[in-house]
């Protein structure tokens, strides 16, 4: 909840049921992903440098900067797959929950404008409203 709430509103106006914010952060998933596609296709023997990791030191700063730049991206697949995919999907879901869709088994819960929400008084509790 935290970590989607986090991302999600940004201060920036909401649509029907997600906020700009969550699109912009969800819609990055994709480029993201598309990076991580691109590096494997690139580096085809990345499990050689994942189970057997080199970095030359004593070979010159070119060598030992581009052993390291594989390094690190061989390193990070994990945490980049989890972000991207996760980006992606809540993209998916914003775009459902907008469009009124959904593919789960539990019904989507109407959202109440803020002007419809009924008030009471201090110590009186609030009247129930159909949903």
């Amino acid at each position: 909840q935290f970590t989607r709430a986090l991302h999600g509103w940004w201060l920036v106006p909401f649509t029907n049921g997600y906020s700009w914010g969550w699109y912009l952060v969800s819609l990055l998933g994709l480029p993201l992903l598309a990076s991580l596609v691109t590096g494997l296709v690139v580096y085809k023997r990345f499990w050689k440098g994942f189970f057997r990791p080199t970095l030359r030191i004593r070979h010159g700063a070119r060598i030992f900067w581009g052993d390291f730049h594989r390094l690190s991206g061989i390193w990070s697949i994990w945490f980049i797959a989890v972000i991207s995919i996760t980006g992606t999907w809540f993209l998916i879901q914003a775009i459902l929950g907008d469009n009124q869709i959904t593919i789960s088994s539990e019904p989507i819960v109407p959202a109440i404008a803020r002007d419809k929400v009924p008030m009471s008084a201090p110590g009186v509790p609030a009247p129930m409203i159909p949903l």
